[in-house]
């Protein structure tokens, strides 16, 4: 296992080494001890920590709060502040930079492996839910369906462009208002508003309607907790105008949409119910998670295709780049096309592709792949 790195702030250089020492003790990779502000902030850029141990007061013209501020912003790092102070203004003013902990100097022992472990256990949750959550936002974004969640008071606690553009408004504008706020906008129609309503007793729904002058296939869909109390409601609205006008002009043309998404939440298990095929892989293709969709139509378990590369499952000669090399020509891409596929029975899939990259820091963590197949 590798060694956990943590950076030492410490303008004392007796306090600093015997910190240093400690640490190494401990198990952890501690190179350097950086006795001023300015150093701090370099050091952390050039070594990258898991950890920085502040102390609050230094020499020199940059505090530890400021240091610590700078890095939280910069690199998106722990910092645990280290002060012979304990009031609450020290305190008050430490918050700014967002610490994992404080601690009094001179450090216990116990009291400083408890509270690192903590910290660095804290901040691999807090990295792993902004990774879950710039995911959802990708997928949210991957459909030109509009797609909005509401909690049990009928605010807005996500939303995707699609509806954000239908409403004329940014993002942030909407998230955290009613969602009646939609329909003045255009946005929604009283119909959908007045449905969404019925849903929070429980009720799930999916219509069609037709609102000016425009077709929209509506799927409303409660979330419960474990006492069946409805704490969200999740609500996807697919533009099929010209699904239907193909239906006037073909009188025996499919009346059946594709199922939509039914439950986009923040969390996994909401892409497994979606009817498209959803492939996440790691920067360079390999596959790390596949839905339901993907087993039914394509015949592999997620156990099966796990470490896989997406590549292999597409059938051979089909001209659409999505190889190793393509991979690494078009990293921050987004892709869309058309592409065949090829099933575990050897069966042909043609289906139409939208992909997005996931980044972080200007680093891709994974791609998203919604996979729509064309029949």
């Amino acid at each position: 296992m590798t060694k956990a790195r943590i950076l030492v702030v410490e303008d004392e250089f007796i306090t600093g080494a015997d910190i240093q020492a400690k640490l190494q003790d401990m198990g952890y990779d501690v190179p350097i001890v950086a006795d001023t502000g300015e150093y701090a902030v370099q050091a952390a850029g050039e070594q990258m920590p898991d950890l920085v141990l502040m102390d609050i007061h230094l020499k020199g013209a940059m505090t530890g709060i400021e240091a610590a501020e700078i890095i939280h912003t910069k690199y998106s790092l722990p910092v645990i502040f280290l002060t012979g102070q304990s009031d609450e203004a020290t305190v008050e003013k430490a918050k700014v930079s967002a610490p994992f902990g404080y601690l009094i100097k001179p450090v216990d022992d116990r009291a400083l492996r408890i509270t690192i472990n903590m910290a660095l256990y804290k901040h691999q949750m807090d990295e792993s839910m902004k990774k879950q959550e710039q995911t959802i936002v990708a997928l949210l974004n991957a459909t030109t369906d509009a797609l909005f969640i509401i909690d049990r008071d009928g605010n807005i606690l996500a939303l995707n462009e699609t509806l954000a553009k239908r409403a004329g408004k940014r993002i942030t504008d909407l998230v955290k208002t009613s969602f009646f706020e939609l329909i003045p906008a255009g946005a929604i129609s009283t119909k959908l508003a007045e449905e969404i309503r019925a849903g929070m007793g429980g009720k799930a729904n999916r219509f069609e309607e037709e609102a000016n002058g425009r077709w929209f296939d509506n799927n409303i869909y409660p979330i419960s907790d474990s006492t069946g109390t409805v704490m969200m409601i999740a609500i996807f609205s697919n533009d099929i105008t010209a699904r239907k006008r193909v239906e006037m002009e073909v009188l025996e043309a499919n009346k059946s949409l594709q199922k939509e998404r039914e439950n986009l939440l923040v969390m996994s298990s909401a892409i497994d119910t979606m009817d498209d095929i959803v492939v996440i892989t790691d920067a360079m293709g390999n596959i790390e998670y596949v839905n339901s969709a993907f087993t039914k139509k394509i015949g592999y378990t997620s156990h099966e295709m796990l470490r896989k590369h997406i590549g292999e499952l597409q059938n051979p000669g089909d001209p659409y780049a999505i190889d190793k090399n393509a991979f690494f020509a078009r990293k921050t891409d987004a892709w869309a096309g058309n592409i065949t596929l090829k099933n575990k029975y050897g069966l042909k899939i043609k289906a139409s592709l939208r992909s997005t990259p996931v980044m972080k820091d200007n680093r891709l963590i994974c791609r998203t792949f919604v996979l729509r197949e064309q029949l």
